[in-house]
């Protein structure tokens, strides 16, 4: 099969279900005590991460995405290529970094 837009790999799963490097989660799953932020002690879901932590904003910035909301995130990936390649290079940076800081916060 064809396909015209990209691939539903590991970063794009975990944004869009929430699944993966938010404390929520990790919490929910017994593998953290706090649902927290590490960076501003608000509940750190997929959409706080992603849409809201200030953490964050240069990403979304460098990536053109800053106005990027979860109501506009899958219409805005369906567009096309390019739109599907920019979210993509916004959740692998985010959370290809959220994973590496997790595993020297831990110890690992």
């Amino acid at each position: 099969m064809h396909r015209v837009l990209g691939e539903i790999g590991f970063y794009i799963t975990q944004l869009l279900s929430g699944h993966g490097e938010f404390e929520a989660y990790l919490q929910r799953i017994g593998r953290r005590a706090s649902p927290l932020c590490r960076c501003c002690d608000l509940e750190d879901s997929v959409e706080h991460t992603i849409y809201q932590c200030q953490r964050w904003d240069v990403v979304k910035q460098d990536v053109g995405l800053s106005w990027l909301s979860p109501e506009e995130t899958v219409p805005y990936m369906l567009i096309g290529r390019a739109e599907w390649d920019k979210v993509l290079q916004l959740a692998t940076s985010i959370l290809k970094t959220k994973a590496r800081e997790a595993r020297e916060w831990d110890g690992a």
